[in-house]
């Protein structure tokens, strides 16, 4: 409940009132009361109940409190739009916002469907219609890749799908901004890291110490990844041996695990990757999306990257002026009350949040519950906007707080935050003449229902990254990318790791390498016979090669034999075009439709009948064969066949050199997967021959 003196409620009807009566007399009434005796006081409080009674039974005065609102010379001072100001259910005028307000935060808070989320939106565009650049971490739900159907915006958005090879995100979180020094930034990562995963004290020092190490261990080739660092904690808790400390490494371990795992350990794998700073290029839009991860690790990406800006902002001095804006969604995970809380002191987000806004960068934040950001966040937004909180279940403490943040003064007011509709709100900027709180309409942003989907987006982003690289390239060295877009797009992310690796090879390994991707060998003896080197000698450069993950090997039983069949891995692929381009492959080959007239009169000679043409699935009996014919015009690529495997499958290669690459690619699918099995592999020489002797085992070693 709300209490208030009498005097104070009459000048808030006065101060409503004023639309109505006019700024001018409201201001006299005001005075008059004030200033009055006891008689007069009576009389100015009848004469406001009788106006209240005439005008506030009216239609469009009904379920909506009524609220002084700002002067319109005040509402427009900006050059943003963000809504209309509302007096009962009309529209007044535009309210505007500067590039100073949004420099010193603004607030949205709601329930799922009151509107926060078009509000962003129509923040964005009004944004990059002034050049003001906006990174958007898109926490969970995808809903910003529809910018992408917005014509004034779409040549300017780049979507970026962390943790999903889509259009796939690449960022060394260990290599600081240039200016800052590793001492510095092995600091804050350590208590970034803390913050994030509730490390509660032990596990950063943990975290701190395996840093200064690995820093140290790689110092003469350049930054550490997440995996070196994983590797030094697991160091650390080998050499370990009180079980508090093995507690706190364990502690430290699990995040490792998981930033190191799949997909998501892709996006570390890098020795720069895409830096934060190339977000705010004039006038860009840049989405993340990061609905692959786990909630830790989303608080762990988003922290980690404004720490990044933070000191990026501060080693360039771009302050004085709005350099950018950064979007934050479901902020309670950053922001996070309980964890300043229970610190005690003002958290490491808490103080970027402070700071960044003081060097040129504006945050615009969502969340359903007010309550659960922390309070030095609150206490350092200027601008806050509530919607609808719904009924909320947290015993009123979300309405609690909008009141007291907003400064609402009667029980009508506070109720009504449970009623607005939708895209209706109640505004505060505490940084403008007019401090109090007022209503405000949204406009809609217009957009198709329908989701952009991940192919529109793959396409996209795979094409301007590959102008982009072109551009840059373009006189300086010979363009080398796989003609598979989706691998270019990989190469070009991973470039500075892949030129760097490059670099690291000598004549002896790049021999190896070259042998591997021409195909001209496969197994030990092949390879050995054409560098002309022994046993040990090429053993040793395979193991160097395999140490840094270019190359790998799978055993395999050949008929009665075994071997190891060697392949390069995605890494070793890119790593070799980098240098020398797409293999060629000049051997003659045979035609697809010779292969398949002399692979039709082997079977029907051995008594079997063609059951499926389209596949070229032979049958005998309850046996089945189905035959794929591999060229190099069609690639060597075996995923699609043996995801599914129904009878005995047979590769007919049109040359061997493509034998070779094929039965290559099946020894990495064997390896990738972890899964064995057994198939046919013959050259155009090999068709008539026994079967049996062309049996390609895959087994464990």
């Amino acid at each position: 409940m709300v209490y208030r003196t009498d005097e104070e409620l009459i000048v808030d009807d006065i101060n409503r009132l004023s639309p109505i009566v006019g700024k001018t007399p409201a201001k006299k009434i005001r005075a008059a009361y004030l200033l009055g005796d006891e008689l007069t006081k009576q009389r100015i409080q009848e004469t406001i109940d009788a106006i209240k009674a005439a005008v506030f039974s009216e239609e469009r005065f009904t379920d909506i409190p009524v609220m002084e609102p700002p002067l319109e010379h005040a509402a427009l001072k900006g050059d943003i739009q963000l809504g209309t100001v509302l007096y009962d259910k009309r529209g007044l005028y535009p309210f505007m916002v500067s590039e100073e307000d949004m420099l010193t935060h603004v607030g949205i808070f709601g329930s799922s469907g009151s509107g926060k989320t078009n509000l962003a939106r129509l923040l964005t565009k009004e944004l990059t219609k002034k050049d003001i650049p906006v990174l958007i971490f898109d926490f969970s739900k995808r809903n910003y890749r529809n910018l992408l159907k917005d014509p004034e915006l779409k040549e300017k958005v780049n979507i970026y799908t962390v943790g999903r090879n889509i259009s796939p995100f690449r960022f060394n979180p260990l290599k600081p901004p240039e200016g800052i020094p590793v001492s510095q930034w092995a600091k804050e990562f350590a208590e970034i890291f803390d913050h994030a995963y509730w490390l509660l004290g032990g596990g950063r020092h943990v975290i701190l110490k395996a840093l200064d190490k690995t820093y140290e261990e790689v110092a003469a080739s350049g930054f550490p990844k997440i995996k070196d660092l994983k590797k030094g904690v697991e160091d650390a808790l080998n050499s370990t041996k009180t079980s508090r400390e093995k507690n706190w490494i364990a502690t430290a371990q699990r995040p490792l695990e998981s930033l190191t795992f799949r997909e998501v350990g892709q996006i570390f794998d890098t020795e720069e990757g895409i830096t934060p700073d190339k977000f705010f290029e004039k006038g860009k839009i840049t989405i993340l999306e990061l609905d692959p991860l786990s909630t830790s690790d989303k608080t762990f990406m988003i922290e980690i990257m404004l720490q990044w800006i933070r000191d990026w902002l501060l080693i360039n001095d771009r302050r004085d002026k709005l350099n950018g804006v950064i979007i934050l969604e479901e902020a309670h995970n950053i922001l996070n009350r309980e964890k300043t809380t229970r610190s005690g002191m003002e958290g490491v987000i808490d103080l970027i949040f402070r700071e960044v806004r003081e060097l040129g960068m504006g945050l615009v934040y969502l969340d359903q519950h007010p309550s659960l950001i922390s309070y030095p966040a609150l206490g350092n937004t200027s601008t806050h906007v509530y919607m609808n909180l719904g009924l909320d279940t947290k015993s009123s403490s979300d309405i609690m707080d909008a009141s007291h943040m907003l400064g609402l003064k009667t029980n009508e007011q506070i109720e009504y935050i449970r009623k607005l509709p939708t895209g209706y709100g109640y505004i505060v900027t505490r940084r403008r003449d007019f401090r109090d709180p007022f209503l405000i309409k949204f406009p809609l942003f217009k957009l198709d229902g329908s989701m952009v989907k991940d192919g529109t987006i793959r396409e996209m982003m795979g094409k301007r990254l590959i102008n982009i690289y072109k551009k840059e390239k373009k006189n300086k060295e010979e363009l080398k990318l796989p003609k598979d877009p989706e691998k270019a797009i990989d190469m070009i992310h991973r470039k500075d790791d892949i030129d760097s690796i490059a670099r690291s090879l000598d004549r002896s390994l790049w021999s190896v390498m070259k042998i591997l991707a021409s195909g001209r060998g496969i197994t030990s003896s092949q390879i050995q016979r054409r560098l002309g080197v022994s046993g040990t000698t090429f053993r040793k450069r395979a193991e160097e090669l395999v140490d840094k993950g270019l190359i790998n090997r799978k055993k395999v039983k050949l008929y009665r034999n075994y071997a190891y069949f060697y392949f390069l891995t995605e890494k070793g692929k890119l790593v070799h075009i980098s240098k020398y381009g797409e293999v060629v492959n000049r051997e003659e080959e045979e035609s697809v439709e010779d292969l398949e007239k002399k692979i039709k009169e082997d079977y029907n000679s051995r008594g079997w009948e063609l059951v499926d043409k389209e596949n070229l699935v032979f049958g005998k009996k309850n046996l089945k064969n189905r035959v794929i014919i591999k060229t190099s015009v069609i690639g060597y690529d075996v995923a699609e066949y043996l995801e599914k495997i129904e009878g005995d499958l047979v590769f007919v290669c049109s040359s061997k050199i493509v034998k070779k690459k094929v039965t290559q690619s099946l020894a990495k699918y064997s390896y990738d997967t972890e899964m064995n099995f057994i198939v046919y592999v013959l050259g155009p020489e090999d068709i008539g021959g026994n079967m049996d002797t062309f049996s390609v085992e895959f087994v464990d070693d």
